[in-house]
């Protein structure tokens, strides 16, 4: 099995509706399915699972101590999980995925996110490329992660530029998908 983890950085609005369904176990951060339909989501924050409204024919997932009902729990643990996008990674190994696309990962781009009107709660906007998460990358193993991007950074072990990745999408699309 193959995964997309849709993080909510700027970039993943390139993708969102080019990639076709149903070839990938698509895992999306917080309220990602207000923009395309996934298998999973995955929350972090307590206040970011309580805002979420579950939908049909999705799974979703936290951390054990913001459990609910309706919910699941990511066990998988991979190096220190300190947002949704790190969870996330950790479901798709968890669900072990052999191979995992990362999409929307603006680190060291954007602090931006197009999710950001549900971050209210904060009352401020994080840095999403911080110390912390360097020191995650640095112990995350990457061997079957592919960061799927616009531009490389330092930390992507293995890079895909969007049109790439759509290329190689490209096999999956039949008569009906192009439509």
């Amino acid at each position: 099995m193959q995964s997309i983890v849709f993080f909510s950085g700027p970039s993943a609005i390139n993708l969102v509706d080019v990639i076709p369904y149903g070839h990938f176990t698509e895992i999306g951060c917080n309220h990602f399915d207000d923009f395309r339909s996934v298998d999973h989501i995955v929350a972090y924050d307590r206040p970011m699972v309580q805002s979420i409204q579950p939908k049909p024919n999705c799974q979703y997932w936290t951390q054990g101590k913001w459990l609910r009902s309706g919910w699941h729990q990511v066990t998988h643990k991979n190096p220190h999980q300190g947002d949704s996008g790190q969870l996330a990674v950790a479901l798709a190994q968890q669900l072990d995925s052999e191979k995992i696309y990362i999409i929307g990962c603006d680190w060291g781009v954007s602090d931006a996110s197009i999710q950001q009107h549900h971050y209210a709660f904060r009352g401020w906007r994080p840095p999403k490329y911080t110390n912390i998460k360097d020191k995650w990358l640095s112990q995350l193993d990457q061997s079957n992660i592919v960061w799927v991007h616009l531009e490389r950074q330092p930390w992507m072990l293995n890079y895909q530029h969007h049109n790439d990745f759509l290329r190689s999408c490209s096999h999956f699309l039949t008569s009906t998908d192009a439509v």
